[in-house]
């Protein structure tokens, strides 16, 4: 969970949530929800004493490859949580595309494109 980005994990968690309420299950029975539900924010808390001073994340550096190299079944989307700067003081995020078919077939490098995604809009393929 990187700082900043809590949505995605309060959005799983109210899937997780919903799933659980739709089975006719009670909340009390699972006491790592609530557990979950504090850890989600404090991350919150802490991560106004982190903040960069710009508001492109790892969700959008995604959306952008996503864009460029399309969607499928066999390709997973995932880039390290914090930002880091590339070239001349870009910053951005390592976006990584990985193959849920090589890593079944257990390839011992699964990962077929690393990319950084600047906020900028701009890609460079590593």
């Amino acid at each position: 969970l990187g700082l900043g980005e809590t949505r995605g994990a309060e959005l799983e968690l109210a899937n997780v949530i919903e799933l659980i309420e739709v089975e006719g299950l009670s909340l009390e029975d699972y006491p790592e929800i609530e557990e979950l539900e504090t850890l989600i924010a404090s991350a919150e808390d802490t991560s106004s004493d982190y903040a960069h001073a710009h508001d492109f994340s790892g969700t959008d550096a995604i959306q952008l490859a996503i864009e460029v190299y399309g969607a499928s079944d066999d390709i997973v989307y995932m880039y390290d949580e914090m930002p880091e700067h590339y070239g001349d003081d870009l910053i951005g995020y390592y976006v990584a595309l990985k193959s849920v078919e090589l890593e079944e077939q257990g390839a011992d490098d699964p990962i077929v494109l690393l990319l950084f995604v600047g906020e900028d809009g701009s890609i460079a393929e590593l």
